[in-house]
């Protein structure tokens, strides 16, 4: 039935019937005349129905592509027909993009007397897939090109995201990675000490169970029969923004094995630097002991010789008794540096001799209270942890006397079966903020590197009511 063929009730019927249209729906005949036309329509058109009515599609947008008058084509051949995301171009050249579909007007008889179009705007939704394919497609390049490894993990810890890097560093392939868990026991972790690192313990589980980032965690990762890969693990949760991802935990690691064995060839040459200097001071010190302070006894018996034969001579007396204190101080500083060097005390009379005999004094001179208690210590401790041990007194009090303006420092030596404890405590001004990591502090470094290397380790604490806690430890297994 043709728009001319309708009667004017009919006409208006179908208008209003089109008016009450939510869509953008327009009924045209077989010459593509405007019949109806819903608001919706209307304004994407941006004309009024009056200017519509009777008057060809083609005619008012003279711009409709080829494609588009096939689709008409079809729709009056009886066929219908769908469209996804459609652009379109307006009279005034700006570009929209919407879903339509064309359903053949049939009379009652089945003949085809015109087209109904209706159509949906989705320009917005057109532009926000744009954007959002545009964003993937960013963050996948960024993803891929970053050289740290990185995962995701969903909130029941499987991995739901990797990139390739991560795949690299864990010695797997993306099928392999995909789905897995921490939990899975095929990972073979280890820590530091090389220990097993369980499942529930890795960074993105410890994440995932209390909501709180992790930083810096060291981990091991054996790949096959080699050496472990080390890994220096960052663990944070992702925000409600990110959509799929939300609530999951990212996880990005970086490989450290250079770095840790340059650190290990680095320790174990400070080491054997330390076992030379002290090869190197118990040689001198024996040198002293034997050679100076042998000729320096010589010196001093041969001068009591020349007073006993001058007996009477005043002059000849007074000098002697000068020269026998001159040689005196001499083997006295002799034996001090002897000591200071290497403390004989410590092999044949223990820590707390050796401090007395070569700590105190120090002490003495500064004005400085020193009480030592010992009394808890084993009797058996290593020549090594003994030595330690009291090189790190030794640097402790030394940097109480430079830097803590104390009055008194205790110096306590214990242990339990499993460590040696070593605590120096002062009532000074206590440690500034920073000062462990202040450039220079060589006293405390060689004591964390001296314990470090028998495995042990250092910790500074503030002391009660005022001053410095020191506490140093190594690991000591003691007879039962």
């Amino acid at each position: 039935m043709a728009a001319g063929l309708l009667s004017a009730a009919a006409r208006e019927t179908l208008r209003e019937f089109i008016s009450r249209m939510p869509n953008a729906i327009a009924v045209f005949d077989r010459e593509m005349r405007y019949v109806a036309a819903s608001p919706t329509w209307l304004l994407q058109a941006r004309l009024p129905l009056e200017q519509l009515l009777g008057r060809s599609q083609y005619e008012l947008f003279p711009q409709i592509p080829q494609r588009w008058r096939d689709q008409h084509r079809r729709g009056f051949a009886g066929e219908e027909s769908v469209g996804r995301d459609d652009p379109i171009v307006g009279p005034d050249g700006r570009s929209d993009w919407i879903d339509w579909t064309i359903k053949p007007w049939r009379e009652s008889d089945g003949s085809v007397t015109g087209i109904i179009i209706n159509s949906e705007l989705t320009t917005g939704r057109h532009l926000a897939t744009v954007a959002l394919r545009d964003s993937e497609a960013r963050r996948h390049a960024i993803f891929e090109t970053m050289a740290e490894g990185l995962v995701v993990q969903r909130q029941d810890g499987r991995i739901l995201d990797a990139n390739q890097a991560a795949c690299d560093l864990l010695g797997m392939s993306m099928e392999q990675l995909l789905g897995r868990t921490s939990l899975d026991p095929h990972w073979r972790a280890i820590r530091e000490d090389g220990s097993d690192f369980p499942g529930e313990e890795h960074p993105a589980m410890v994440t995932l169970r209390t909501r709180q980032a992790v930083r810096d965690q060291v981990m091991g990762v054996r790949l096959g029969s080699d050496e472990p890969r080390w890994l220096s693990i960052n663990t944070r949760i992702l925000p409600e923004q990110m959509g799929g991802y939300a609530g999951a935990v990212i996880v990005t690691f970086v490989d450290i094995t250079a770095q840790r064995t340059s650190i290990s060839k680095l320790r174990e040459l400070t080491n054997r630097l330390g076992v030379a200097r002290q090869e190197e001071r118990v040689s001198v010190a024996t040198m002293l002991h034997e050679g100076v302070a042998q000729d320096l006894f010589a010196v001093k018996m041969g001068i009591e010789h020349l007073r006993a034969q001058s007996s009477g001579r005043l002059g000849v007396t007074q000098m002697c008794d000068e020269l026998a204190r001159g040689v005196q101080r001499a083997m006295q500083d002799l034996r001090d540096v002897s000591n200071a060097l290497h403390p004989d005390a410590l092999v044949h009379l223990g820590f707390m001799a050796a401090l007395d005999q070569v700590v105190r004094p120090v002490a003495q001179r500064a004005n400085l209270e020193l009480a030592i208690d010992a009394e808890k210590s084993p009797t058996d401790i290593s020549r090594d942890h003994s030595l330690a041990m009291f090189r790190v007194a030794q640097e402790a009090v030394r940097n109480v006397i430079q830097h803590a303006s104390a009055a008194r420092v205790e110096v306590t030596l214990s242990a339990t079966d499993q460590e040696l404890l070593l605590t120096v405590a002062d009532d000074g001004c206590g440690m500034p903020a920073g000062a462990q990591e202040k450039p220079g502090s060589f006293g405390l470094f060689s004591m964390i590197e001296r314990l470090g290397n028998s495995g042990g380790s250092l910790r500074i604490e503030a002391n009660r009511p005022r001053g410095t806690r020191l506490i140093a430890s190594l690991p000591v297994t003691l007879p039962g």
